[in-house]
């Protein structure tokens, strides 16, 4: 909200029962929106996500988390 990005909808894991890399993650967000997967994004801090979603032909988006596991580490 505070970055004035433009989001249709954010979906988690659980709204498939299933978590990730489990292909029905993926396929679900699409299934959920009723929309092939090509036209959902994936936005994610870790590349296995991402790598994972792009197997299931969704588009996807990497943000970097310098400080995810505190700063500096």
């Amino acid at each position: 909200k505070r970055a004035g990005l433009p989001w249709d909808i954010l979906l988690g894991a659980d709204a498939v029962r299933a978590f990730k890399p489990d292909p029905a993650v993926y396929d679900g967000a699409a299934s959920l929106l009723d929309l092939p997967p090509r036209e959902v994004m994936m936005v994610a801090c870790h590349v296995s996500d991402l790598r994972a979603a792009a197997a299931r032909g969704l588009r996807t988006a990497f943000v970097a988390r310098p400080d995810e596991f505190g700063r500096g580490k």
